[in-house]
């Protein structure tokens, strides 16, 4: 009677599970599909600086940890042996970051520096819409166009803001990382790079 009352219970939550799935699909089949990308680079620098960098407004408890761990895991791998044994203040430095990103570690794939292709899966879901970090204001305001937004809706959600990300600063930052680690980094997160029409960099 147990086996049989726990199947019947079984059957249930999977009905309940395929119920619920047919109802996100017909959501999504019926919503304007919309993802937001920015160049892979200036995406995982703003995440280092955010999320790592002691004193940032990202630096929260959790993130402080993390940065404080990949100091301490990966710091013996940095090219200049000199500052394999510096600390500073405890955080991850950029080279470290790359490092963490290029582990096996599964916070590597947080959310916030993850692959596009891994948390957004863009192939499966089909966007309508690609807007893109370094033209938001433009994409937004054509998006808001085609949707027929009113201008009271476009005040509040599509406020005018500098997105702009300056390709030396991004140039500048990486130059620290040995080249070959900055290489494998491109390479991991080249279909990144492919998928949303980013360029290789010229410095690379």
């Amino acid at each position: 009677m147990a086996k049989t009352m726990l199947y019947l219970f079984n059957c249930l939550l999977l009905d309940l599970h395929r119920r619920q799935l047919d109802k996100n699909e017909q959501i999504l089949f019926h919503c304007v599909k919309v993802i937001t990308v920015r160049n892979p680079f200036a995406r995982i620098l703003s995440a280092y600086n955010d999320k790592m960098v002691r004193r940032s407004t990202g630096y929260t408890h959790v993130y402080g940890r993390l940065s404080e761990k990949i100091n301490k895991q990966f710091r013996h791998l940095r090219q200049n042996k000199a500052d394999t044994n510096k600390t500073d203040d405890g955080s991850a430095t950029l080279e470290d970051f790359v490092n963490f990103l290029l582990s096996d570690d599964q916070l590597a794939k947080d959310y916030h520096w993850n692959m596009y292709d891994q948390i957004c899966q863009p192939c499966l879901h089909r966007f309508d819409y690609i807007t893109k970090f370094e033209t938001m204001t433009e994409d937004m305001s054509q998006l808001a166009s085609m949707l027929n937004f009113t201008e009271a809706h476009k005040s509040i959600f599509f406020r005018r803001r500098n997105y702009r990300t300056q390709p030396d600063k991004v140039e500048k930052a990486f130059a620290v990382v040995p080249r070959q680690l900055t290489w494998k980094l491109y390479q991991k997160y080249r279909k990144d790079f492919e998928l949303f029409g980013y360029q290789k960099p010229s410095w690379l």
